[in-house]
């Protein structure tokens, strides 16, 4: 391990500033910009709701479809800076990905395939895809 870990408040302040208990109501911060964020209709996102940092859905920290990830990919690189918190599955794309353009260029692969041979009755968007497990 690169370094000894924070306490887990020390993470979650990464996104939830100022945060050190459940009871606190604090904004959330978006991963990639550092700047308070806010729902479409300009609501202020309050823990333990955040965005996600790999697929921009705003999810419940506290739900067990939510992952701790290693930026760089590291898992001994416990240091605040390498921290993120992702959807389940968006965690699992990313696997071993040791930094974000090695996962958008397998990303990029896996789109060009699907689109070379997924079925021709979902060329025109035809098929709807259930994205109720979000």
């Amino acid at each position: 391990m690169k370094v000894k870990k924070p306490k887990i408040w020390e993470y979650f302040g990464k996104i939830f500033p100022g945060i050190e208990s459940k009871e606190d109501k604090v904004q959330a911060v978006n991963q990639w910009t550092g700047e308070t964020d806010y729902y479409e209709n300009g609501e202020p996102i309050m823990f333990p709701y955040m965005r996600c940092k790999l697929t921009d859905k705003i999810v419940n920290v506290e739900g067990n479809d939510v992952h701790c990830d290693h930026a760089d990919g590291d898992r001994t690189n416990n240091t605040l800076k390498n921290f993120t918190m992702v959807k389940n599955w968006a965690n699992a794309m990313k696997s071993d990905a040791k930094n974000y353009d090695i996962l958008e260029e397998r990303l990029e692969t896996m789109l060009k395939t699907l689109r070379k041979y997924k079925p021709k009755d979902r060329l025109n968007n035809n098929y709807k895809i259930d994205y109720t497990d979000e």
